[in-house]
């Protein structure tokens, strides 16, 4: 045994971690709570980019129909339901753009968020080139507003399951393999009842509005010389609004389809009463067209002016919630019920502010649409700030679900919270199963994202504070004050795909899935003058003052591994921790943690040392590396029986590989599994002890 002087002591844990307070619902929380879906999001419930199905949401991850079906296995948890894509993409488009505002704001990168947006907005415009395409097949594509409202294929994420099933003991499901997707929009060979398509195909005056919506959060918060491949954020968001309202113009507000047969009512083609609230709140969003606009309000439609001013007058909660929802979008956009004086605290306001107030309070909406109003025009929000933290705060770290009777996320029970009634938001709509699932918590990043806008105090730095993979290099703790104030600090030299990273005293840095250091961590005076770059990268030049030494308190946390590459040291007396484990919440879903316990000092002079899977673990389950290719390792530490069974079964069901493996009972158990012989694609290992039975997905690439 080589002696060895250790000059310090790097502690690795696996350990129950509660990144904040237990139960703790405060503003770093919810922030860290809106990264964590953000990431969710675009992992699980979308693919970003160009093409068919891409950049659209999906509402909902099914959680019905698991199970052997005349021998074969169905997971219907594994579908995804694209249904009510326009409101998706709406809400989605509405989070990029307030989320562009408050990291340009904070001095943060905004290169992967316009990005998205980019895609997205394309999104609109594929689906608006529906023409030519299934159920309408016309000779050609027309842009002129007249929207699919979807073009997902029915294999699409069966064509991208590496990406949207990856780790997906994440959403708590027990299986690993995969159907085919439920999509409202059948395609090509899958066609299996036309006239539905025809029926359902094209967006209703809802998905518009609330497309609207989205159309104006880009105007507010998006600089009109900011681009993206030669796309124009604001420009086309003007022209996507103004082809929407030329559409329904051209039918009188009631809606057809390519085909010329007009939209039905209950397919939300009867537009006509609204007619007031679309124009109006197009003339806000394009304000250089006002000419066209004011003719269509007082020449063409000037008798859905006066049914228009009725609606607000009318008892909260006639017009149901189908409706009310629509009106209070194009309100909340078009600023458009002002009759008089608004002073909020008076009986009667006479102005749009309370009319939207009166309407969503009857349904429990009013952290809402009041909010979005107010973030919109610069105004006061009439909900009282305890309503918007109650809805910030009840969203569960994990998101929002209706798994079954007495298993839902009260408060947020639906898939659509501020367009459902309060008795589905607190119990969930058992009357539509088809509904039923994990949802995709869009609505509560957006009012996330508003109020810190509307409450620019609520967060002190809005930032990514959980990154997908991170790399971090330089000496630290960095004390120099960059960006202002000075009381945020910032590791020089971090960074990771898209996003600078900021950190405090202590440091915690986060990686969803990995994390490489050649950081010298050490305690140290950080007098001095020094040189640097602001985030448009212009030279800047910083000086600290202060006394004594900086204690270097540094922690890694990544889901899947941590390097720690030649150059990484930590020094006497500096304090670094790494965790490692899937960033996922805790049992009642209030917090995030991570799960095993361990505790090992290791020499630092290891050079390049992966931390990606550790010995004497207590029930200790990896494979590793995965994905793999020709051999993996399985790594476990029985905690019932010495004899463990091992089973790999592929894509469609089929046991592909078994194996009795004898073990010790307590003592840590690795073996090599060969999958030379397999295809390439993705895997359900199951492994049982005993009665403990534990699953892995597994990719062979």
């Amino acid at each position: 045994m080589r002696s060895i002087l250790i000059r310090s002591k790097i502690i690795i844990y696996l350990i129950f971690l509660l990144t904040t307070n237990l139960f703790a619902q405060n503003s770093e929380f919810n922030l860290k709570k809106y990264w964590y879906l953000r990431w969710r999001l675009t992992n699980y419930f979308m693919v970003v980019g160009e093409g068919p199905g891409k950049s659209l949401p999906a509402g909902i991850r099914r959680a019905w129909g698991d199970g052997i079906v005349n021998g074969v296995h169905h997971v219907g948890s594994l579908k995804l339901n694209f249904g009510d894509a326009p409101n998706y993409l709406g809400a989605y488009i509405g989070v990029l753009a307030t989320e562009y505002k408050l990291l340009s704001d904070n001095n943060q990168s905004t290169v992967g968020t316009l990005e998205e947006l980019y895609y997205a907005l394309k999104a609109i415009i594929r689906l608006d080139n529906c023409e030519a395409q299934y159920p309408w097949n016309q000779q050609n594509n027309v842009l002129n507003g007249a929207c699919s409202r979807g073009d997902v294929p029915i294999d699409f994420v069966y064509n991208h399951k590496l990406q949207l099933h990856k780790n997906l003991n994440w959403f708590d499901f027990n299986s690993n393999l995969g159907d085919p997707s439920i999509d409202t929009m059948r395609m090509g060979s899958n066609i299996t009842n036309l006239n539905d398509d025809k029926h359902w195909g094209m967006m209703s005056q809802d998905h518009i509005s609330s497309l609207m919506v989205a159309m104006a959060l880009v105007t507010k918060f998006i600089p009109n010389n900011i681009s993206y491949n030669g796309f124009w954020f604001v420009d086309e968001a003007k022209n996507i609004t103004n082809r929407f309202v030329g559409y329904m113009v051209s039918s009188a507000f009631f809606l057809k389809k390519p085909d010329g047969s007009f939209i039905t009512n209950d397919a939300g083609g009867h537009a006509l009463p609204f007619a007031s609230g679309f124009i109006r709140a197009a003339l806000k969003i394009d304000i250089s067209n006002y000419p066209y606009y004011l003719n269509l309000l007082y020449n063409v439609y000037p008798q859905q002016n006066p049914v228009w001013a009725e609606i607000p007058l009318t008892s909260p909660g006639w017009w149901g919630t189908g409706n009310t929802w629509i009106f209070l979008n194009l309100a909340a956009v078009g600023d458009s019920w002002n009759t008089g004086p608004c002073i909020l605290n008076t009986p009667l306001p006479q102005c749009t502010q309370h009319k939207i107030w009166q309407h969503s309070k009857h349904y429990d909406w009013s952290a809402y649409y009041p909010l979005l109003h107010a973030v919109l025009h610069n105004k006061q929000c009439k909900t009282a700030d305890h309503k918007i933290l109650s809805d910030l705060n009840s969203m569960p770290c994990s998101g929002h679900w209706n798994l079954g009777v007495n298993n839902v996320s009260p408060g947020w029970a639906t898939s659509h919270k501020y367009h459902s009634t309060p008795v589905h938001n607190e119990y969930g709509d058992f009357n539509n199963l088809s509904a039923s699932g994990q949802y995709n918590a869009l609505e509560y990043m957006l009012l996330f994202n508003l109020y810190c806008i509307y409450k620019p105090n609520y967060v002190s730095n809005y930032y990514p504070i959980l990154a997908e993979d991170a790399v971090v290099s330089g000496n630290v703790p960095y004390m120099l004050p960059y960006p202002m104030p000075p009381s945020y600090l910032v590791a020089m030299g971090a960074e990771n795909n898209h996003w600078p990273a900021f950190y405090s005293t202590p440091q915690v840095i986060h990686s969803f899935r990995s994390l490489q250091s050649t950081a010298v961590i050490e305690n140290k005076n950080m007098s001095g003058t020094y040189q640097t770059k602001n985030m448009q990268g212009n030279p800047i030049i910083v000086t600290v003052n202060m006394q004594g030494n900086v204690q270097a308190n540094v922690t890694y946390k990544a889901g899947e591994g941590i390097t720690l590459k030649p150059g990484f040291h930590a020094k006497t007396g500096a304090i670094f921790h790494a965790y490692i484990d899937p960033l996922t919440c805790n049992n009642n879903r209030s917090n995030y943690e991570r799960y095993g316990v361990f505790s090992e000092e290791e020499e630092d002079d290891e050079e390049n040392k992966t931390i990606s899977k550790v010995p004497e673990i207590e029930n200790l389950f990896s494979i590793s590396p995965n994905p793999a290719n020709g051999m993996f390792s399985l790594s476990y530490a029985p905690a019932q029986s010495n004899t463990l069974q091992v089973e790999i079964i592929n894509i469609t069901g089929t046991l592909v590989y078994s194996k009795i493996l004898s073990a010790t009972e307590n003592k840590y158990l690795q073996t090599d599994i060969s999958i030379s012989d397999f295809a390439q694609g993705v895997y359900l290992l199951r492994l049982q002890d005993g009665s403990n039975i534990k699953t892995a997905r597994m990719v062979v690439q």
